[in-house]
This record gives structure tokens, C-alpha cells and sequence, in this order.
């Protein structure tokens, strides 16, 4: 038995020592003579994805009015529910924006703050906007009072009317949770 409790099985199915290691390959894993034990492998916590393939604004680049600490606006579009851009305190407006890389006709956004219920309700009061060249942005959606409740997992849905473009800015005028515009996921779905 390894530390970790695990036993190590050699290519015939015999156990054997902790200076052998395990290496995974496309043909299956396969047991091979090293020098490292396995005591040394250490397994690692999966990340928590939201969004998926269909998420057009994942992993794109973003910019923002400001933000505080490392709260930056890329936490917005990384996939991990539980990271998150926050703006400035007590300086709104303040705004994030998703570079979608093209024009694409853009039917829906996601937006929450973190899941986890230590996150009480909050109000935030927000503007959505379109550019197709991230100079001269149309409001979409007008400034709309949205709750995001931990009962139903931080997050609200909003409609964008048709028609395709490249940016999209979700601007916040206020907060009832925290005086600075917070957002975990800024998802965009054609």
C-alpha cells in the first residue's frame, strides 16, 4: 500500500513498490520503473466549470471601469463560479465588458455572483449595451432592478434583443449587498 492508502498494481496486476509510478497514456495507464513514489503524486480538487461550449463570452477577453484587489475582470469569464470581479467601492457607475472576438447574434446573458450561501441576496441595479466596435455602445436593456437570491444559485437570466455584435457591457448603478458591482459569471449564449 502507498501513503495515500492506494495500491500500485504492476502490468500483470501484481502489486508493486513505491518506486514505481503511474503514467497515464492514450493506449491506457501503464506502469513504469521510475524514480518518483507515489506518495508523490498528489491528487487535485477538479474546477467548477459553469457556462459550457455554447458560452460565446468564456475565456474572452474582458476590460472593466476599475476593480479592486485581484478581483480583476477576467474572474467573470474564467468558469469558476467562486472568483469573481468586483469594482471599485462606492464609485458607481461601474461597468465590465466581454470581447466576443466577432459579431455574433446574442439571444441571452447569465450573470450571478458566487454560489455559495455566505453570498446573502443582493440587488443590483444594471444596464445592458452592445458595440460592434467597442467605441459606441446601444443600450439593450434598460437599467433594471435584478435579485440574485442564494435559493435559486446567485444568478439571473436576462433577455438581449437581436442583432449581432462583438461587445457587451453589463453596467451597474448600485447594490444592495456591497457598494461596488460584483459579478462571478458573465456568460453570453446566441
Amino acid at each position: 500500500m502507498s501513503p495515500a492508502g492506494l495500491l500500485a498494481l504492476d502490468e500483470d496486476g501484481t502489486a508493486c513498490s513505491s518506486d514505481y509510478y503511474l503514467r497515464l497514456t492514450a493506449d491506457g495507464g501503464r506502469m513504469l520503473k521510475g524514480r518518483l513514489p507515489l506518495s508523490a503524486v498528489r491528487p487535485t480538487r477538479p474546477t467548477l466549470t459553469t457556462g459550457g461550449p455554447g458560452d460565446l463570452a468564456r475565456g474572452r477577453a474582458t476590460s472593466e471601469s476599475s476593480h479592486t484587489q485581484s478581483y480583476g475582470p477576467g474572474n467573470a469569464v474564467d468558469g469558476n463560479p467562486d472568483s469573481y470581479w468586483e469594482s471599485a467601492n462606492n464609485a458607481f457607475p461601474q461597468w465590465l465588458q466581454a470581447d466576443l472576438g466577432a459579431a455574433v447574434a446574442v439571444t441571452r446573458i447569465v450573470l450571478a455572483v458566487p454560489p455559495s450561501s455566505a453570498w446573502g441576496t443582493r440587488t443590483q441595479t444594471l444596464t445592458v449595451s452592445g458595440s460592434g466596435d467597442g467605441t459606441a455602445f446601444e443600450t439593450l436593456v434598460p437599467a433594471t432592478a435584478y435579485v440574485f437570491d442564494p435559493a435559486r444559485g446567485n444568478s439571473v437570466t436576462i433577455t438581449v434583443p437581436g442583432g449581432a455584435r462583438r461587445f457587451l457591457r453589463v453596467t451597474c448603478t448600485g447594490n444592495t449587498g456591497w457598494p461596488a458591482a460584483q459579478l462571478a459569471r458573465f456568460e453570453a449564449y446566441g
